[in-house]
């Protein structure tokens, strides 16, 4: 089955390696770029009592050698070694998505707590606001921007979206019509649906060698 990649180009060698694991043929098709907004060491976090890290992207953006001295809160295990192998000390590992974060965020942070909270533009904007309910303080600074793009035309039989930004991309020139959709979580797959199209395949757990399992069992 050969089913189009969309992530941005610079994720395609590992997400492409995990398709193939899953016995499909990967097709590149970036439907995202991403722009970096905040330079190494322009984020202080010398106040924060926690950090928290729901991507690989924003440590590899903001701490390129050594992570601040601060306990991390990370989301999915690739986010946790980012953070461990630059040394840095993970107190809580969420497994897979960030409402896997409720209960710990609940439990281990205290409402007169510091929070820094790097994301992407477009970041789902319920976790800071459950913490600010809280009486937490949370820094949310915006470190990378997201842009949907048109991608190429190449002919696939399956499709495997990574987030609502690459449905975006891949409606801005091609359809949903014929081709099998994978969408990774609930939230890329709502995306799918508010455009008129349907989800074939959703991994139980959000990671993207479960859903090119999913997909695979589709065909």
């Amino acid at each position: 089955m050969r089913v189009a990649i969309t992530v941005a180009a610079a994720d395609s060698d590992r997400v492409t390696g995990l398709a193939r694991r899953a016995g499909l043929d990967p097709v590149v098709t970036p439907c995202i770029e991403i722009e970096p907004c905040r330079a190494p060491g322009e984020i202080s976090a010398d106040d924060a009592d926690w950090i928290l890290v729901t991507s690989t992207r924003t440590v590899e953006l903001l701490w390129p050698d050594v992570v601040p001295a601060v306990p991390f809160i990370a989301v999915g295990a690739r986010t946790a070694d980012a953070v461990r192998r630059r040394k840095g000390s993970v107190a809580v590992e969420a497994a897979g998505s960030v409402a896997a974060l409720t209960p710990h965020l609940d439990t281990v942070v205290m409402p007169s707590a510091k929070v820094l909270f790097p994301r992407a533009s477009g970041a789902d904007p319920s976790t800071a606001a459950r913490l600010r309910r809280r009486g937490v303080s949370v820094d949310d600074p915006v470190v990378y921007r997201v842009h949907p793009v048109a991608p190429p035309t190449d002919p696939v039989t399956a499709v495997a979206f990574g987030s609502p930004s690459a449905v975006e991309g891949w409606l801005s020139g091609r359809s949903l019509a014929n081709v099998l959709v994978g969408a990774i979580g609930p939230t890329t797959a709502k995306a799918v649906e508010r455009a008129g199209g349907t989800v074939h395949a959703q991994p139980p757990r959000p990671t993207f060698l479960e859903l090119f399992h999913a997909i695979g069992a589709c065909s």
